[in-house]
């Protein structure tokens, strides 16, 4: 099916995931022509391997690369653990003047390392730990910073995910995000399906978010899509990093949340 040039396709994994995006655009870009295409099979497999390998890999890179090809405005793949394989269809993509392909934590990962000189990674899924490691590390290397990043990888919270046991993995999450905040700068969720664990913090206040307006500024425009994104997707849904109140969910308020007591101390997610 050939897409127009202004419309938006996204790559995800999880049911979540698609409801979650198709409530934002439905409620703040209902004009925006989208695409929701979903392959929990890779992210399966993944889970299966644990790690993510190259058949996986290569098989998001080709998927992506399709989408790209087929006239789309945008392509973002919503899943971190599969991101490795936009970034190579986003390199391809890029060679061949087509459209962009973006992983949905590269802006979180380029503005952590601006933020803060040491930092945690928390995640629930190592197979999801791993690459967005990865990412954070190499963000920090183009910026020319040089940050302590950790990994936290939160206790029983794949079990619990895969349990569907949300009462036991939200406090799960809050519960790892207030030992790592003891130590660090700044927390960096790797997972979506983490952020309804930062209303469980002990004192959670708004702090403003504006980088992803910064990644925005690096799609190329092709016809109205970009300027139509730069305020949605970027501001609003990319990497969930919702940076004004939605509504009908009190937990999609802010993007970045100073974590606990301490005012310089944030979570980004």
């Amino acid at each position: 099916m050939s897409l127009s040039n202004d419309s938006l396709v996204l790559l995800h994994t999880a049911q979540s995931n698609v409801d979650l995006f198709s409530f934002l655009l439905a409620e703040l870009a209902p004009e925006i022509p989208t695409r929701h295409l979903m392959r929990d099979d890779l992210l399966k497999a993944a889970f299966a391997e644990g790690v993510l390998t190259d058949t996986i890999r290569q098989q998001t890179s080709d998927l992506l690369y399709a989408q790209a090809c087929d006239n789309a405005g945008l392509v973002v793949c919503t899943c971190s653990t599969i991101g490795p394989g936009a970034d190579d269809a986003a390199d391809k993509s890029v060679a061949e003047g087509l459209a962009a392909v973006l992983r949905i934590d590269r802006p979180m990962a380029e503005d952590a390392v601006r933020r803060a000189d040491h930092l945690v990674v928390a995640a629930t899924f190592k197979t999801t730990l791993t690459p967005t490691l990865d990412l954070v590390k190499q963000a920090a290397v183009e910026a020319g910073r040089t940050v302590t990043i950790e990994p936290c990888l939160i206790a029983d919270g794949k079990r619990l995910f895969e349990a569907g046991d949300m009462d036991g993995y939200l406090p799960a999450i809050a519960r790892g995000l207030e030992d790592a905040a003891k130590s660090t700068e700044l927390i960096v969720l790797a997972q979506a399906s983490m952020a309804p664990a930062l209303d469980r913090l002990s004192a959670p206040r708004p702090f403003p978010f504006s980088a992803a307006r910064a990644a925005a500024s690096s799609v190329p425009s092709k016809s109205g899509v970009r300027s139509s994104l730069e305020t949605l997707i970027f501001d609003c849904c990319l990497l969930n990093l919702f940076h004004r109140p939605l509504p009908c969910t009190p937990w999609r308020r802010c993007a970045v949340w100073p974590a606990f007591q301490k005012s310089d101390q944030t979570v980004l997610f």
